[in-house]
């Protein structure tokens, strides 16, 4: 690991990071925190060494450091910190056998035999340390996190598990034989997050070769501690870094032609594919060879490994794009990071299954159509989100091996089939044929009409209807007759109109002339709207076979014709 001192510039750019007013975002209703860097890793520091955790060094690592080292402006996100820690190597459970004194005296056989126990005792006692020390970094940090709380905050009832949950958004511990490390992640709500990570041993620091470069910020710590010295370019302080990756002339390089490299991506969590394809939307370009698809594919792979199912699959994604593209202007950015994982995963993945290829497919372009969405939004378009219309899973029916059959049963067979293909022809001839009409019934209603009947002379002498009988006493009155004239008229003008079934009865005059005397004085009464006594009836409420609406205005004639001998009379009416 080779290293080299940072130029002026290069201090400033460093000087203007761990200065500057960083905030802390507290969940609910928790104040917000604004301390500089540099302010909260001497106070944090100098704690721990109160309280017995050796610190041999304070880091800046990550895209920070990158963003120190560049060329061009090149933009940071979180701010990782490093604290190494001293190696436990004092302490008893660290020792070997051979170092110890109980062990030389034991015989060989029984060292064997309780062999595993010690073993066992030794992991626990270890543990146990890591466990104490834990505690001691979280309470160190949470105490001078309430330390930079405003004056007017009252902290009686603020203990360290009520601090975590408001201000840490991340909290890690790894304890294996390789990797001694926990991380504390303070939450920032712009994705700039100050994640506060304290190392004994960790296999693997880096991703790619632009994030290996690693900040010593204890000389700038001193310098800064010192009152009233400014940094200026004949007088700034000295500042080492070193780069992870190998050869710092080389990183520098790739960090400056902006070039994808690594090595063994396939010993990275998650084997660094989030973060290459956020390295290709930012501008940063791989080396075409043959060895790409190859690259690819590890990253790929080792992912699968680490995220096996789609739920922690969809949880790391959603984590990333929530952690790295927070702000609204980097929507963008995070539609193509999502075009691009989608065509690496396409192009690069040989180890899933089909249909896990599709899950994971789906997934990368279900949030790409999200944050298309959300950017069309912003430019004033309105989204309707559309209801997926769920298709119907085919189910395969079950196979039917031929079974032998007696007589009767294929008889019966044949006869069922025979009459369902008749049943079937049947309906279709009737659907061919058949026209659709709609069939509605309406009630029958008579339609009545009335017509006015003028006053008129007949033109022709009305026919002579003789009786035999006495004419009735109620009869209208009757004018003289005389000898000489066969026939006489009177007129009696109406003003009732007259009802149906007296037209009816009347205008079939050759119906009439066959019926007897006595009907005819019962159609008289009931026709000339008056009873015998001489009260006016209601032609609705006689004995009329159809009921018509009483109107005024209507004329008809009524003529008396009476023989010569008085010895019958008849009435006529003349429309």
């Amino acid at each position: 690991m080779s290293s080299s001192n940072l130029r002026f510039k290069e201090v400033e750019r460093l000087a203007k990071i761990l200065d500057s007013k960083h905030q802390i975002h507290g969940k609910g209703n928790f104040p917000i925190i604004e301390v500089e860097p540099r302010t909260l890793i001497q106070a944090v520091q100098k704690r721990l060494i109160d309280a017995g955790v050796g610190i041999t060094g304070v880091i800046l690592n990550g895209s920070a450091a990158s963003h120190c080292i560049a060329q061009d402006y090149t933009e940071y996100k979180d701010l990782d910190i490093i604290f190494k820690l001293e190696h436990q190597t004092d302490h008893p459970a660290t020792r070997s056998d051979q170092d110890s004194v109980t062990c030389k005296s034991i015989p060989q056989l029984q060292q064997q035999r309780h062999g595993k126990s010690k073993n066992t005792k030794r992991r626990k006692s270890a543990d146990e340390t890591d466990n104490k020390r834990w505690t001691i970094i979280r309470d160190t940090v949470m105490t001078v996190i309430l330390s930079q709380l405003p004056t007017d905050v009252k902290r009686d009832r603020l203990t360290t598990e009520v601090l975590l949950a408001a201000y840490v958004n991340k909290l890690i511990k790894i304890n294996n034989e390789n990797d001694k490390w926990s991380l504390i992640s303070l939450t920032n709500n712009k994705g700039r997050n100050l994640e506060l990570k304290f190392v004994e041993s960790m296999r693997r620091q880096f991703e790619f070769s632009v994030d290996s470069f690693q900040v010593m910020l204890d000389s700038y710590l001193a310098f800064s501690s010192l009152p009233n010295v400014p940094i200026n370019a004949s007088f700034f302080p000295q500042i080492e870094v070193h780069s992870v990756y190998g050869d710092i002339t080389e990183a520098r390089q790739h960090l400056d032609q902006r070039l994808i490299v690594t090595k063994n991506p396939e010993q990275i969590r998650g084997g660094g594919l989030l973060r290459y394809c956020n390295l290709i939307t930012r501008g940063f370009h791989v080396i075409e060879d043959d060895h790409k698809i190859k690259f690819q594919s590890l990253m790929s792979s080792r992912f699968f490994i680490d995220f096996p199912d789609i739920e922690t699959q969809t949880r790391k994604l959603e984590s990333y794009l929530i952690n790295h593209f927070n702000s609204d202007n980097e929507l963008e950015m995070r539609f193509n990071f999502l075009l691009s994982l989608q065509m690496v995963v396409d192009e690069s993945t040989i180890c899933l299954m089909s249909h896990e290829r599709k899950l994971v497919l789906d997934l990368i372009m279900k949030l790409a159509k999200q944050t298309l969405g959300m950017i069309l939004r912003q430019e004033g378009y309105q989204i309707e989100t559309s209801v997926p219309v769920v298709q119907p899973v085919p189910v395969p029916m079950p196979i039917q091996l031929p079974i032998k059959l007696s007589k009767k049963a294929r008889r019966k067979m044949k006869k069922n089939k025979a009459l369902q293909q008749a049943t079937a022809h049947q309906a279709a001839m009737q659907h061919h044929h058949h026209v659709p009409f709609p069939h509605q019934y309406q009630p029958c209603v008579p339609f009545v009409t009335y017509s006015k009947v003028e006053d008129m002379i007949p033109t022709r002498a009305p026919t002579e209807i003789v009786y035999d009988v006495q004419p009735p006493a109620t009869t209208a009155a009757v004018s003289q007759v005389n000898p000489a004239s066969s026939i006489t008229y009177e007129k009696v003008n109406s003003t009732s109109p007259p009802s149906s079934s007296g037209l009816s009865s009347m205008a079939d005059s050759d119906s009439d002339s066959l019926r007897s005397p006595e009907c005819l004085e019962e159609d008289w009464s009931s026709n000339s709207g008056e009873s015998s006594s001489g009260v006016y009836v209601d032609d609705s409420l006689s004995g009329s076979r159809s009921p018509s609406p009483q109107k005024t205005g209507y004329v008809y004639s009524v003529y008396h014709c009476e023989q010569p001998d008085s010895s019958s009379t008849a009435v006529v009416v003349v429309e």
